[in-house]
């Protein structure tokens, strides 16, 4: 593979996600980034590393993906549930309420919203893999 092919490694990355290999998606994605940083991929960038149980890491994609686009939505709601998975739900309620402003038709980040609202963080339930959005 060309070390220089930003699509090669995107699709590459995209491949190894599909298979469960999120810690080496995330490598793959990662170098995608260093060769041009999207949004797109950050935000898959923090899914694999999500995924992987690496969540401070998944939290520096996505803010790096609101960094280069603050009205992507999805990042700001794998952001929250990330937050979530952290055990910081106060910081996570903020996170859907700005995807829900970005985005209004966009329930599941409302629903996730109760979630952190109105439970202590030892009993903050995590959302379910097919609520998390990814591009």
């Amino acid at each position: 593979m060309n070390p220089s092919d930003l699509q090669s490694y995107q699709l590459l990355a995209n491949v190894l996600m599909a298979s469960n290999k999120h810690s080496e998606a995330a490598k793959a994605y990662d170098y995608a980034n260093r060769l041009a940083p999207d949004s797109s991929a950050l935000i898959n960038q923090g899914v694999s590393l999500q995924r992987a149980g690496k969540f401070s890491e998944a939290a520096d994609a996505y803010r790096m993906a609101i960094a280069i686009d603050s009205t992507r939505y999805e990042a700001h709601h794998n952001l929250a549930g990330c937050l979530q998975d952290m055990a910081r739900p106060s910081d996570a309620i903020a996170h859907y309420a700005r995807a829900t402003e970005i985005n209004p038709s966009f329930a599941a980040s409302y629903s996730a919203m109760v979630y952190p609202a109105s439970c202590p963080p030892s009993r903050v339930r995590r959302l379910p893999a097919s609520f998390r959005v990814s591009f």
